[in-house]
């Protein structure tokens, strides 16, 4: 029987390598060519900020991952108060563009292949690179099996086109820190009185902070119920509310519960009987 189908998730392989971010360290923004090389971020230790210059920010903890693609300006963060680590692997190949830029999490059996993937990175014997283009092969088809149980479900994104630099930098803080900012903080961290930042989100960004912290919570809400295996509880801990807050957020800004949400992949249809 002659098969028809032929993977091109990864044709070539790049590099790979450990690297530590000390606590509050960050990397320079910065890009990759040419257009068929990819970027995967795998933290092993703490927690990363992969933040875009033209896209939400991803934040990745320990045992979750994303890829970037070549040409797009980004730069990674270690915001926590502890070092962080993770595997930084370059390679040629083509993926969805839906499975780019935002957290993929790992399960046991794709960590493994990582670890697999390190070792043989090392390995100067013959046939090494060809061995780890099949082992990356297997982490990306492991990734899509596990975490895109909805092939083509993309996150959503936010318009974040804005006129002025503060406003942005409203936005790209809000979107990184919605489970825990506060106003005061807030106001701090950009360096205004709470009567301008008020006027920055009214008059530049469109929303109140607690609308937009909504807008966020329910945007990652979203993807965690359609993309990971995390219970309600877990999801809602994850996006800093509880379990009750978590329910009343969907019924308000979606019209059903998260249940309902994730069995019907989030088409907006309730369906029969609930």
């Amino acid at each position: 029987m002659k098969y028809l189908f032929q993977a091109e998730f990864v044709t070539g392989f790049r590099s790979i390598v450990h690297k530590s971010y000390s606590a509050g360290h960050s990397c320079a923004f910065h890009l990759h060519a040419p257009d068929s090389v990819y970027e995967l971020i795998y933290v092993d230790n703490g927690q990363i900020t992969v933040e875009y210059q033209n896209d939400l920010p991803a934040v990745l903890k320990a045992g979750s991952c994303c890829f970037i693609k070549s040409k797009s300006l980004h730069r990674l963060v270690n915001e926590q108060a502890h070092p962080s680590s993770y595997l930084n692997i370059m390679f040629y190949g083509k993926l969805p563009d839906s499975f780019c830029y935002h957290p993929h999490t790992v399960n046991s059996e794709t960590h493994r292949l990582a670890k697999r993937l390190r070792e043989e990175a090392l390995n100067p014997d013959v046939f090494s690179k060809e061995l780890c283009c099949c082992i990356l092969s297997e982490f990306i088809i492991n990734l899509l099996r596990n975490n895109s149980e909805t092939p083509g479900t993309a996150r959503p994104r936010f318009n974040s086109n804005f006129q002025t630099e503060r406003a942005e930098k409203v936005f790209n803080i809000v979107s990184r820190e919605y489970s825990t900012i506060t106003l005061a903080e807030l106001s701090r961290k950009v360096g205004v009185s709470r009567t301008t930042l008020y006027l920055i989100f009214k008059d530049e960004i469109g929303h109140k902070l607690s609308d937009l912290i909504k807008m966020f919570r329910l945007e990652q809400a979203e993807y965690l119920l359609l993309q990971s295996s995390l219970s309600q509880a877990e999801i809602a801990a994850e996006i800093g509310c509880d379990k009750s807050a978590f329910f009343r957020l969907f019924k308000q800004m979606k019209g059903m519960t998260p249940g309902q949400y994730a069995k019907t992949l989030g088409n907006g249809e309730n369906p029969a009987g609930n």
